[in-house]
């Protein structure tokens, strides 16, 4: 863990006799060319994964580009960000088209009907599926789910979560999330849509299943748990051309 300059400035000052910990802090606080993988050549080209950068940025592998909002005050022109469909770079307060595969990739939404399965304090786990993706999906953006609280009452102390887990036709886990319950009643309580981390690549899969499950700890009272699955929806990046 890094530690303020001025704190380490204070370790060696005139008359002062720095421990171990103190030389310790120092070298914790700083990059080290070999074990953090960084490289930077005499004339200031910094290399990550790679030991002689000829580029002011070389990197020895792929480079990630995130998404950003589209407001843009509070982004400097010539950042880059992709969308799912498009690479885009800020320029003269608008973002500006890089690459985009619309002409080859659409945007499907999917909603699916999750037959009012019902979970309880006796009743901790139901699985919905397998359930088809929209046809010709490559890649899974997000989710959203719709729920009914017949009625949620944790006692003082307890945790309660709503479990979601989205499984592959192997069983694999694709995506999960826990989501706190609240006490009180709700009639078609929304959960999302939840954007997906990373890049889930779907396109040699044609179903998934979805498992839900209460999970946390109980308090020193009784806790009432009614829940009624209502509705489950999937946004996917689809191949058209």
């Amino acid at each position: 863990m890094a530690t303020l300059k001025d704190v380490l400035k204070s370790y060696f000052t005139s008359g002062k006799k720095p421990t171990q910990q103190h030389f310790h802090e120092l070298i914790d606080s700083y990059f080290h060319k070999t074990d953090d993988k960084l490289a930077i050549s005499d004339d200031g080209n910094l290399g990550i994964g790679v030991d002689t950068p000829d580029a002011r940025l070389h990197i020895g592998g792929g480079l990630k580009i995130g998404s950003l909002p589209d407001d843009l005050s509070q982004v400097s022109q010539g950042t880059l960000r992709w969308t799912g469909t498009k690479l885009q770079i800020a320029f003269e307060s608008q973002w500006k088209d890089v690459w985009s595969g619309e002409q080859n990739f659409s945007l499907k939404s999917q909603a699916y009907d999750l037959g009012q399965k019902r979970l309880s304090q006796t009743i901790k786990s139901v699985s919905v599926g397998p359930l088809n993706f929209p046809d010709k999906s490559v890649q899974l953006l997000r989710v959203a789910f719709t729920i009914n609280y017949g009625k949620v009452s944790t006692s003082k102390g307890s945790t309660r979560n709503l479990s979601i887990i989205l499984l592959s036709p192997a069983s694999a886990e694709l995506w999960s999330q826990e989501i706190p319950l609240t006490n009180g009643i709700f009639s078609n309580f929304k959960i999302g849509p939840i954007d997906l981390p990373g890049n889930q690549r779907i396109e040699n899969m044609k179903t998934f299943s979805l498992k839900f499950a209460i999970t946390g700890s109980g308090g020193s009272g009784s806790n009432t748990i009614d829940i009624t699955l209502v509705q489950a929806e999937v946004s996917c990046l689809i191949k058209v051309a």
